[in-house]
């Protein structure tokens, strides 16, 4: 956020009425009842991109340089899906007791948000998105995937003030979504079934003849089609593994490289390599392939601070450290106060959905190691705003272990010297004070405890 420069973006939004190519959305409104300081907007990967701070009386205004898509407006445990496209002013108004019922959206972009919230809770009350649809036979499962997007396009062309494009696009978006589930079927359903011999019937999957892979449109727009792309192309990279000994990460890069259309292979290089970079063991080769690859610079710079990074966290540096964090307790710890013991450390976040099965991994692993020389740190990226929902997560997930709250969230030294783009991330640290792995094992996983007898503990 970036507030001197506000009385510029409203003068630009005159002039420049609804273009999409402006980089950011005036967000306003005010809050009913309003009993917590800021409004949390986060991003489809659930990381947070804005903090808009509320006046007493509860209103609030903002600009937000962010891309164009679908975010989540949250305000305490209230939370609404809502669009946003660059040089809209958007207005959400709504009371803090009825927050349902008493959301409202006007302004420019208005149209859009009240559909994706509309699409939202039509989804959750279809428990679209639950395994157990999966169960269903294949006629039952394509049928209920053919009434969810017919109901989807009836709220879509119903809503007031929706745009021609965005109508056209998320017609689309709806479709891929739908293909999405068809592709999936086959590992859910012969799993949740326990019929592992099962194969789909044919033509179950004709609809995948009908995607073309080179939409830059629909690839800015749905993630659903950015889905289907990095599915296509990991089946690509499987094809060629079988042809040449490379590991699979240089030849999913090698793959995606051969992508024409610039945006989209910039755009899934970055994707790929943000995600993988921590976890690929020979980071050297796969920098280099990831520069060969890439035609933007800006993502090459992305890319290059964390391989630069990467040296200063390799195996054997001195770890980075953190200094005065608060424990759950409110007083103050330092890495430097575990010094003589290993230390194992799952950096999280109550806004990441914890795993519940890591957590009960955690705890277990603390039991079994409650006699040797290690400590075990769960260290959470929450803000210090949501201090409270910090805590009643640790409670709800009975979640035990040395309770940390990193300073600055996600933009602490620690969370950014070890290059953590967002949690969950497991490091383990000697009782040096070295790194032994930087990106170390789960708590489910055997190799863990592989690890821990390596070093003897």
């Amino acid at each position: 956020m970036k507030k001197i420069w506000l009385l510029l973006a409203l003068v630009i939004v005159v002039s420049c009425e609804n273009d999409s190519t402006l980089n950011f959305v005036i967000l306003s409104g005010k809050v009913t009842n309003n009993k917590s300081k800021e409004i949390l907007i986060k991003g489809i990967d659930n990381s947070i991109s804005e903090s808009i701070k509320l006046s007493d009386d509860g209103s609030f205004i903002d600009t937000l340089f962010v891309e164009n898509g679908v975010y989540t407006l949250n305000y305490g445990r209230n939370k609404a899906q809502i669009y946003f496209e660059g040089g809209n002013n958007l207005v959400v108004n709504f009371d803090n007791k009825d927050f349902d019922n008493s959301l409202i959206f006007s302004g420019d972009g208005s149209g859009e948000s009240a559909y994706v919230y509309a699409k939202a809770k039509k989804l959750k009350e279809a428990k679209f998105n639950d395994m157990k649809v999966y169960e269903l036979p294949e006629n039952e499962f394509k049928n209920y995937l053919k009434e969810i997007k017919s109901s989807l396009e009836n709220t879509l062309n119903s809503t007031d003030g929706v745009s021609r494009n965005f109508k056209s696009k998320e017609v689309r978006n709806l479709n891929y979504a739908n293909i999405n589930k068809l592709e999936n079927y086959k590992v859910y359903h012969s799993f949740l079934t326990k019929n592992y011999d099962y194969e789909v019937p044919e033509g179950f999957l004709n609809e995948t003849k009908e995607i073309k892979y080179d939409n830059e449109d629909d690839y800015l727009f749905s993630s659903e089609y950015r889905n289907l792309l990095l599915s296509y192309y990991r089946k690509k990279s499987f094809e060629q593994l079988k042809d040449n000994a490379a590991p699979i990460e240089l030849t999913f890069i090698n793959t995606i490289a051969e992508i024409k259309n610039e945006t989209i292979k910039n755009g899934l290089l970055l994707n790929y390599a943000n995600t993988m970079f921590s976890k690929i063991k020979d980071k050297d080769s796969f920098y280099k392939a990831f520069l060969a690859a890439s035609t933007n610079e800006e993502n090459n710079k992305i890319i290059t601070d964390l391989y630069d990074k990467s040296q200063l966290i390799a195996e054997g540096k001195p770890s980075p450290i953190f200094t005065d964090y608060e424990k759950l307790d409110g007083s103050k710890v330092s890495l430097s106060d575990f010094k003589g013991k290993f230390v194992y450390i799952y950096v999280w976040s109550s806004s990441f959905s914890p795993s519940t099965e890591q957590i009960k991994n955690f705890n277990e692993l603390q039991k079994k190691y409650s006699d040797k020389n290690i400590e075990f740190i769960a260290l959470s990226v929450d803000r210090i705003s949501n201090k409270d929902g910090w805590k009643e997560a640790i409670k709800k997930e009975d979640f035990n272990g040395t309770h940390i709250l990193a300073d600055k969230g996600k933009e602490s030294d620690f969370i950014q010297n070890y290059a953590i783009v967002f949690p969950p991330r497991f490091i383990f640290i000697n009782a040096e004070g070295n790194i032994i792995d930087a990106d170390a094992p789960r708590p489910s996983d055997l190799k863990l405890e592989k690890l821990f007898n390596q070093q003897n503990i």
